[in-house]
């Protein structure tokens, strides 16, 4: 089962490349994500969080979808560089990481039945250069989306334990901002 294929890729070879992989986009930690807020941060964070959801109407999707298409990108691609470009600008970084969920059941053989909540977070890092076009800016999120989801076998615990990053009692590690969309009727669900 799903247990078992985990724990043989555990000592394959495809994964120390995936963890090379993941250890090279993080071989220098971007900076704490710095979004405005209406209060102080608190010096210990709490568990709580918050998700905004945002439905697009059939008529936004279908253009969204279409502007995406005639860059080569899928409607998530674009979506999630919209988002991205979002994130930085709030920021005011060039350099951030969003979370992506992918559910562990998609690595499984045909055939293979799981029931269970397997779902990891891809931490998507995105650099926007200055000048940069919302095309160009584009093409490079799809290529790092396409690329992390090649390695998408490699836990985001593994990782922050591999990278050793000192803890902060008032933040998550590495992602503190998680984007997900999905499909609801004609129209389309986005959470941040």
């Amino acid at each position: 089962g799903y247990a078992t294929d985990q724990s043989k890729h555990l000592n394959s070879a495809g994964r120390a490349a995936t963890e090379a992989f993941w250890l090279d986009q993080f071989k220098t930690l971007p900076s704490a994500l710095q979004l405005p807020t209406d209060h102080p941060r608190p010096a210990m964070r709490e568990n709580r969080g918050a998700t905004k959801r945002f439905v697009f109407p059939p008529d936004v999707l279908k253009s969204v979808r279409k502007a995406g298409a005639k860059q080569g990108s899928t409607l998530f691609a674009t979506l999630l560089s919209g988002f991205s470009l979002l994130v930085h600008r709030l920021a005011q970084q060039e350099d951030v990481v969003i979370g992506i969920p992918v559910a562990g059941q998609a690595q499984l053989e045909n055939g293979s039945s799981l029931v269970g909540h397997c779902v990891n977070f891809l931490p998507i890092r995105s650099h926007l250069e200055p000048q940069q076009t919302f095309s160009q800016f584009l093409k490079q999120t799809r290529k790092t989306l396409l690329d992390a989801q090649d390695h998408q076998d490699y836990t985001y615990g593994t990782l922050l334990r591999k990278l050793k990053i000192a803890s902060d009692p008032a933040r998550l590690q590495l992602v503190e901002v998680q984007f997900n969309v999905e499909q609801v009727g004609a129209g389309l669900k986005f959470d941040k």
